[in-house]
């Protein structure tokens, strides 16, 4: 037993990419995240989480549904075409509006409704990141 928590010791934390055009979700989703051992980089839209993806290659993507400009929906066909690997858990408000099947389809990891429960978004971050074998 002893030898895994080493081998966790030494395990460099897992990089989240946060993506909300919400400034005070940003804030407290890095706050909240920080705390609990992940290290946290964000974007405000779209367009910054690709150019994100691109140079920082985080771990996990937490990603709004719906922003201004790019959309969530957009900014995950465009995550498509650069082969990311690194799995998307969605954050919404509306998460009634997101049909099993096209979360299927999007190839999602997770779907967390708005306001979020800080012990649900955890478990869906640490499934994701297990499923994904970090």
């Amino acid at each position: 037993m002893e030898v895994a928590t080493q081998e966790q010791a030494h395990q460099k934390p897992a990089r989240v990419l946060v993506v909300d055009d919400d400034q005070d979700v940003r804030a407290l989703l890095s706050s909240f995240l920080g705390c609990e051992g992940y290290e946290v980089i964000t974007a405000m839209d779209g367009e910054e989480a690709l150019n994100q993806v691109h140079s920082e290659h985080p771990d996990l993507i937490l990603l709004d549904l719906q922003m201004e400009g790019m959309g969530g929906l957009q900014t995950m066909e465009k995550l498509k075409e650069t082969r990311s690997q690194a799995p998307v858990v969605l954050l919404t408000g509306h998460p009634e509006f997101l049909a099993p099947r096209q979360a299927t389809c999007l190839d999602i990891s997770g779907l967390v409704g708005k306001p979020f429960r800080g012990m649900e978004l955890l478990s869906t971050i640490s499934r994701a990141l297990a499923e994904k074998g970090r």
